[in-house]
């Protein structure tokens, strides 16, 4: 097994551009789920507001 000794430096990224591309979730998906996975620990006030929040920083003009 190598150890961080036996890497030569530079060799972390080396084959970065091999690596397959992450896809990224929208703006919109990502609030979406993060909407679906506060819910449970939200009361409805708590929920409402949340969703407010959310629906500003979605604005064109958000935050």
């Amino acid at each position: 097994m190598p150890t961080p000794e036996d890497t030569a430096p530079g060799t972390t990224f080396a084959h970065d551009d091999q690596l397959p591309k992450v896809p990224l979730p929208t703006l919109e998906e990502s609030c979406a789920l993060f909407l679906e996975w506060c819910r449970p620990l939200l009361t409805d006030a708590e929920r409402a507001a949340t969703e407010a929040e959310v629906a500003a920083f979605l604005a064109p003009d958000g935050p």
